[in-house]
Protein backbone atom coordinates (compact mmCIF):
# COMPACT_ATOMS: atom_id res chain seq x y z
CA UNK A 1 0.00 0.00 0.00
CA UNK A 2 1.32 3.77 -0.77
CA UNK A 3 0.30 5.63 2.20
CA UNK A 4 -1.41 8.83 1.83
CA UNK A 5 -1.65 12.10 3.38
CA UNK A 6 -4.92 13.15 1.98
CA UNK A 7 -7.70 11.53 0.32
CA UNK A 8 -10.68 13.28 -0.54
CA UNK A 9 -13.06 11.26 -3.33
CA UNK A 10 -11.05 10.35 -6.44
CA UNK A 11 -8.52 12.86 -5.28
CA UNK A 12 -5.19 11.68 -3.42
CA UNK A 13 -1.96 13.36 -2.00
CA UNK A 14 0.75 10.58 -0.76
CA UNK A 15 2.42 11.14 2.22
CA UNK A 16 5.98 11.26 0.69
CA UNK A 17 4.71 13.85 -1.72
CA UNK A 18 2.82 15.96 0.93
CA UNK A 19 6.29 15.90 3.22
CA UNK A 20 8.22 17.28 0.52
CA UNK A 21 5.63 19.58 -0.40
CA UNK A 22 6.15 20.94 3.28
CA UNK A 23 9.62 21.02 3.04
CA UNK A 24 9.29 23.30 -0.17
CA UNK A 25 7.49 26.21 1.64
CA UNK A 26 9.84 25.83 4.51
CA UNK A 27 12.88 26.36 1.97
CA UNK A 28 10.97 29.56 1.10
CA UNK A 29 10.16 30.49 4.92
CA UNK A 30 13.75 29.73 6.50
CA UNK A 31 16.10 32.79 5.57
CA UNK A 32 13.51 34.75 7.56
CA UNK A 33 12.94 32.22 10.91
CA UNK A 34 15.71 29.34 10.81
CA UNK A 35 18.26 31.54 13.13
CA UNK A 36 15.73 32.68 15.43
CA UNK A 37 14.10 29.55 16.04
CA UNK A 38 17.40 27.81 16.50
CA UNK A 39 18.27 30.49 19.20
CA UNK A 40 15.12 30.28 21.09
CA UNK A 41 15.72 26.45 21.33
CA UNK A 42 19.57 26.12 21.58
CA UNK A 43 19.90 23.96 19.16
CA UNK A 44 22.25 23.79 16.13
CA UNK A 45 20.41 21.19 13.51
CA UNK A 46 16.83 22.54 12.08
CA UNK A 47 13.77 21.98 14.38
CA UNK A 48 11.47 23.22 11.72
CA UNK A 49 12.85 20.76 9.05
CA UNK A 50 12.62 18.18 11.71
CA UNK A 51 9.26 18.73 12.92
CA UNK A 52 7.85 18.54 9.17
CA UNK A 53 9.10 15.25 8.56
CA UNK A 54 7.69 14.07 11.46
CA UNK A 55 4.53 15.80 11.75
CA UNK A 56 2.00 13.42 10.00
CA UNK A 57 3.78 10.09 10.82
CA UNK A 58 1.09 8.98 12.49
CA UNK A 59 -0.73 8.70 9.17
CA UNK A 60 0.86 6.09 8.57
CA UNK A 61 -0.75 3.53 10.41
CA UNK A 62 -3.54 1.29 9.27
CA UNK A 63 -6.09 3.30 11.09
CA UNK A 64 -5.48 6.58 9.03
CA UNK A 65 -4.80 4.68 5.84
CA UNK A 66 -8.20 2.52 5.95
CA UNK A 67 -9.88 5.92 6.28
CA UNK A 68 -11.25 5.38 9.96
CA UNK A 69 -9.97 8.75 11.33
CA UNK A 70 -12.76 10.56 13.06
CA UNK A 71 -11.70 9.08 16.48
CA UNK A 72 -7.50 8.43 15.65
CA UNK A 73 -5.77 11.76 16.13
CA UNK A 74 -2.19 10.52 14.03
CA UNK A 75 -0.30 13.53 16.33
CA UNK A 76 -0.05 11.72 18.77
CA UNK A 77 1.77 9.24 17.15
CA UNK A 78 3.67 11.48 15.34
CA UNK A 79 4.43 13.20 18.48
CA UNK A 80 5.68 9.90 20.32
CA UNK A 81 8.14 9.37 17.30
CA UNK A 82 9.40 12.95 17.31
CA UNK A 83 10.03 12.37 20.79
CA UNK A 84 11.92 9.18 20.49
CA UNK A 85 13.30 10.35 17.41
CA UNK A 86 15.93 12.74 18.47
CA UNK A 87 18.50 11.56 21.28
CA UNK A 88 20.20 14.13 24.27
CA UNK A 89 23.38 13.76 22.20
CA UNK A 90 21.19 15.77 19.33
CA UNK A 91 19.74 18.40 21.38
CA UNK A 92 18.73 18.67 25.49
CA UNK A 93 15.44 17.82 27.04
CA UNK A 94 14.03 21.04 27.13
CA UNK A 95 14.20 21.62 22.83
CA UNK A 96 13.22 18.13 22.47
CA UNK A 97 10.04 18.28 24.49
CA UNK A 98 9.58 21.63 22.33
CA UNK A 99 9.52 20.01 19.09
CA UNK A 100 7.64 16.94 19.91
CA UNK A 101 5.02 19.39 21.60
CA UNK A 102 4.90 21.57 18.17
CA UNK A 103 4.10 18.33 16.30
CA UNK A 104 1.32 16.90 18.30
CA UNK A 105 -0.17 20.72 18.15
CA UNK A 106 0.34 21.15 14.55
CA UNK A 107 -4.10 20.71 14.57
CA UNK A 108 -6.29 22.03 16.05
CA UNK A 109 -8.87 19.66 16.58
CA UNK A 110 -6.43 17.78 19.23
CA UNK A 111 -7.09 20.38 21.84
CA UNK A 112 -10.63 22.10 20.97
CA UNK A 113 -13.51 22.21 18.55
CA UNK A 114 -15.90 19.68 17.54
CA UNK A 115 -13.68 16.78 18.12
CA UNK A 116 -13.46 17.50 21.96
CA UNK A 117 -17.08 18.13 21.81
CA UNK A 118 -17.92 15.11 19.86
CA UNK A 119 -16.35 13.10 22.22
CA UNK A 120 -18.52 14.55 25.16
CA UNK A 121 -15.46 16.79 26.58
CA UNK A 122 -14.78 20.00 27.19
CA UNK A 123 -10.76 19.71 26.73
CA UNK A 124 -8.73 16.25 25.83
CA UNK A 125 -7.89 14.18 28.90
CA UNK A 126 -4.70 11.56 28.80
CA UNK A 127 -7.28 8.21 29.39
CA UNK A 128 -9.70 9.44 26.59
CA UNK A 129 -6.08 9.15 24.26
CA UNK A 130 -5.57 5.80 25.78
CA UNK A 131 -9.25 4.58 24.79
CA UNK A 132 -8.92 6.18 21.68
CA UNK A 133 -5.48 4.42 21.05
CA UNK A 134 -6.55 1.38 22.49
CA UNK A 135 -9.01 0.66 20.09
CA UNK A 136 -7.64 1.80 16.99
CA UNK A 137 -4.96 -0.18 14.64
CA UNK A 138 -1.69 1.30 14.66
CA UNK A 139 -0.16 -1.11 12.97
CA UNK A 140 2.92 -0.24 10.44
CA UNK A 141 0.23 0.05 7.02
CA UNK A 142 3.00 0.89 3.95
CA UNK A 143 4.34 -1.17 2.06
CA UNK A 144 6.69 -0.43 -1.26
CA UNK A 145 8.48 2.24 1.42
CA UNK A 146 12.11 2.54 0.49
CA UNK A 147 10.82 6.40 -0.75
CA UNK A 148 9.51 6.66 2.71
CA UNK A 149 12.78 5.71 4.30
CA UNK A 150 15.01 7.62 1.84
CA UNK A 151 13.19 10.64 3.19
CA UNK A 152 14.25 9.87 6.36
CA UNK A 153 17.83 9.14 6.12
CA UNK A 154 18.56 12.24 7.37
CA UNK A 155 16.99 11.89 10.74
CA UNK A 156 18.66 8.44 11.61
CA UNK A 157 16.88 8.59 14.90
CA UNK A 158 13.47 8.90 13.11
CA UNK A 159 14.16 6.32 10.62
CA UNK A 160 15.16 4.18 13.33
CA UNK A 161 11.80 4.63 15.07
CA UNK A 162 9.15 4.23 12.47
CA UNK A 163 11.56 0.83 11.26
CA UNK A 164 11.21 -0.76 14.57
CA UNK A 165 7.46 0.64 14.50
CA UNK A 166 6.94 -1.10 11.49
CA UNK A 167 9.04 -4.23 12.56
CA UNK A 168 7.38 -4.68 16.07
CA UNK A 169 4.90 -2.41 15.99
CA UNK A 170 3.41 0.53 18.84
CA UNK A 171 3.43 -0.30 22.59
CA UNK A 172 0.39 2.05 23.10
CA UNK A 173 1.38 2.57 27.08
CA UNK A 174 4.82 3.28 25.81
CA UNK A 175 3.50 5.66 23.33
CA UNK A 176 0.69 7.39 26.13
CA UNK A 177 3.98 7.68 28.50
CA UNK A 178 5.52 10.06 26.27
CA UNK A 179 2.73 12.44 25.09
CA UNK A 180 1.58 12.70 28.83
CA UNK A 181 5.49 13.77 29.80
CA UNK A 182 5.44 16.16 26.67
CA UNK A 183 2.39 17.35 27.78
CA UNK A 184 3.18 17.78 31.88
CA UNK A 185 6.21 19.41 30.95
CA UNK A 186 4.76 22.38 29.02
CA UNK A 187 1.83 23.08 30.66
CA UNK A 188 2.72 22.63 34.55
CA UNK A 189 5.81 23.97 36.94
CA UNK A 190 6.60 27.90 37.75
CA UNK A 191 4.83 30.61 35.07
CA UNK A 192 8.66 31.72 34.31
CA UNK A 193 9.44 27.90 32.95
CA UNK A 194 5.53 27.66 31.61
CA UNK A 195 6.66 31.07 29.70
CA UNK A 196 9.82 29.43 28.54
CA UNK A 197 8.24 26.12 27.61
CA UNK A 198 5.87 27.73 25.83
CA UNK A 199 7.95 30.01 23.71
CA UNK A 200 9.53 27.55 22.13
CA UNK A 201 6.86 25.19 21.64
CA UNK A 202 5.40 28.53 19.37
CA UNK A 203 8.94 28.92 17.87
CA UNK A 204 8.64 25.71 15.95
CA UNK A 205 4.69 25.67 16.09
CA UNK A 206 4.04 28.54 13.54
CA UNK A 207 6.61 27.86 10.93
CA UNK A 208 5.14 24.51 11.00
CA UNK A 209 1.77 25.20 10.93
CA UNK A 210 2.10 27.74 8.21
CA UNK A 211 4.49 25.26 5.98
CA UNK A 212 2.19 22.83 6.46
CA UNK A 213 -1.14 25.11 5.28
CA UNK A 214 0.70 26.29 2.69
CA UNK A 215 2.00 23.01 1.34
CA UNK A 216 -1.64 21.49 1.82
CA UNK A 217 -3.53 24.40 -0.26
CA UNK A 218 -1.01 24.62 -3.29
CA UNK A 219 -0.32 20.93 -3.31
CA UNK A 220 -4.43 19.44 -2.78
CA UNK A 221 -6.05 22.42 -5.09
CA UNK A 222 -3.58 23.62 -7.25
CA UNK A 223 -1.31 20.65 -8.24
CA UNK A 224 -3.74 18.15 -7.45
CA UNK A 225 -6.95 19.64 -8.15
CA UNK A 226 -8.87 18.67 -5.47
CA UNK A 227 -11.17 21.55 -5.73
CA UNK A 228 -11.28 22.99 -2.04
CA UNK A 229 -10.27 26.38 -2.46
CA UNK A 230 -8.81 28.92 -0.09
CA UNK A 231 -7.50 27.09 2.06
CA UNK A 232 -7.69 27.46 6.01
CA UNK A 233 -7.92 31.03 7.59
CA UNK A 234 -4.07 30.40 9.00
CA UNK A 235 -3.41 29.66 5.15
CA UNK A 236 -5.20 32.59 3.72
CA UNK A 237 -3.63 34.85 6.30
CA UNK A 238 -0.16 33.63 5.63
CA UNK A 239 -0.48 34.57 1.92
CA UNK A 240 -0.79 38.09 3.08
CA UNK A 241 1.65 38.09 5.71
CA UNK A 242 4.99 36.13 4.99
CA UNK A 243 7.09 37.02 2.20
CA UNK A 244 6.50 34.33 -0.52
CA UNK A 245 6.61 33.52 -4.08
CA UNK A 246 3.19 31.69 -4.38
CA UNK A 247 3.75 31.47 -8.36
CA UNK A 248 7.35 29.53 -7.56
CA UNK A 249 5.87 27.51 -5.04
CA UNK A 250 3.27 26.13 -7.21
CA UNK A 251 5.88 25.29 -9.74
CA UNK A 252 8.18 23.76 -7.43
CA UNK A 253 5.13 21.99 -5.48
CA UNK A 254 3.29 20.80 -8.58
CA UNK A 255 6.14 19.17 -10.39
Amino acid sequence: MTCTAYEGGTCQETFVRHVKRVLAVWEELKPYYLKGVQRILGVELDPVEYAIVAHDLGKLAVQYQKGERRRYRHEVVSSYLAYVGLSEDEVDEGARIAISAAVLLHHEPIITSAYITGIGERYLPVYKLRKELENSDVGFACSGDAELFALLDKWGGLRDAVGKWKRDGLDVRDVLATVKRIIVMTSMGSPEWNHQARAKVGAVLYPLVVADGIAADIGRNRCEKCGEGGGTRVVRAAYEAELINVGRLVKKLCV
